[in-house]
């Protein structure tokens, strides 16, 4: 026997079974990651490896919507409505904000692209909470329909506070004066599933 090959053929055994063993412990740490991932990071991860193509479609409170996903924050996302259909607004379909806590599930439109991406968990998302773009919205003065869970309104949001919205109701495309304005409704941000607008 020659001594060479015996230690080479010892050294490739080593190396064989070095590389199972971190192939063992690098598939244990994606597991362990995929273990601590929420919901949103899940979807933000999506987001980012699809970009502009992230649609999505959302059932929130029973709620069918077709979303192509711009933003995904602490507890709420964002998108753009897609497909045909007419809304309280107008017939026309716009951007909508979900509340998180609102939905009951959320089904990649192409399953082959949203396939889970082993290794590192998504990366942290936004730390803004959804009255953050409720807030822009009432900055902007858009007519909306607030859907919460026992009412559905069509208004402009006139102030956001720290767990509540407060919605001038008014018909679509009224501009929101006093004389249009038929109701003063104060709606726990807890309670909102979508607002579109």
């Amino acid at each position: 026997m020659r001594w060479p090959n015996l230690f080479d053929d010892l050294e490739a055994q080593f190396a064989a079974e070095h590389g199972l063993e971190r192939a063992a412990v690098d598939a244990e740490r994606a597991r362990a990651a995929r273990a601590q991932q929420t919901l949103l990071e899940r979807l933000a991860q999506f987001v980012r490896d699809a970009g502009d193509e992230a649609a999505v479609n959302v059932t929130a409170r029973g709620v069918p919507m077709s979303l192509r996903v711009l933003d995904v924050g602490l507890d709420w996302i964002s998108g753009e409505e897609q497909g045909s259909g007419g809304s309280a607004l107008g017939g026309h379909r716009g951007m909508a904000i979900v509340s998180a806590s609102a939905i009951d599930a959320i089904e990649f439109l192409d399953p082959a692209s949203a396939r889970p991406v082993r290794g590192e968990a998504s990366p942290v998302i936004r730390r803004l909470g959804i009255v953050s773009p409720l807030r822009e919205l009432a900055r902007r003065r858009r007519t909306v329909l607030v859907r919460a869970v026992a009412l559905e309104r069509v208004g402009t949001i006139d102030a956001v506070g720290s767990d509540y919205l407060e919605l001038a109701v008014h018909e679509p495309g009224v501009p929101p004066r006093s004389a249009a304005v038929r109701q003063r409704l104060l709606v726990p941000v807890a309670q909102v599933v979508v607002v579109r607008g």
